[in-house]
């Protein structure tokens, strides 16, 4: 829902003007495999984005600390753009997919190399994943780490959300996302 809301939400006003080299660090977010005319104007469902968030942590075998771990990494990405940057059709994917895996490698002690991520999701190659890693990193000066006041902080607004869901959609999205009534994570596949 959270990263639905920043597709549906208008991007601040661009703080600053972009030097070139940035405009093309952004670029690397745009997915590849996407048609451009085909995207205008659509808004993937919020059912497709928890798919795809679901295939990936799944597949990649991630831990639940990735999933508050990779919205903060998300966030931290938008504000670090100041605007130049909004989730959308033509992008939530790439983003989406390389913060997960930068969230695996921050909180999973055995996270999957970059080539085995290729694997998890095919429609990334090992050079792209590089890419959008690199460009990642880079837009908020290499900053990994996530501290354990960032991450509660997440995690309780995460919780509050959830709780303020009706429970119909509360267990939806907990069938979705394969997690039990505790929110722990189960290994169907």
């Amino acid at each position: 829902r959270v990263l639905h809301a920043h597709m549906t939400t208008p991007a601040p006003a661009p703080g600053e003007r972009l030097a070139p080299a940035d405009r093309a660090k952004l670029r690397a977010f745009v997915d590849v495999s996407a048609n451009a005319e085909e995207l205008a104007g659509y808004l993937p469902s919020l059912g497709e984005m928890t798919e795809f968030f679901r295939m990936v942590f799944r597949r990649g075998e991630m831990h639940v600390e990735c999933i508050v771990t990779a919205l903060v990494f998300i966030e931290r990405l938008l504000r670090a753009r100041r605007g130049h940057l909004q989730l959308g059709a033509d992008n939530w994917r790439p983003v989406v997919f390389s913060t997960m895996i930068l969230a695996s490698k921050v909180c999973d002690d055995e996270s999957p190399l970059n080539a085995d991520w290729c694997y998890v999701c095919s429609d990334f190659t090992l050079t792209r994943i590089n890419e959008l890693e690199t460009a990642l990193l880079s837009a908020y000066g290499f900053n990994a780490t996530v501290s354990a006041s960032e991450y509660a902080n997440y995690y309780f607004n995460l919780r509050s959300m959830a709780a303020r869901l009706g429970p119909t959609e509360r267990d939806v999205l907990r069938l979705r996302l394969g997690l039990d009534s505790g929110g722990v994570l189960t290994r169907r596949q």
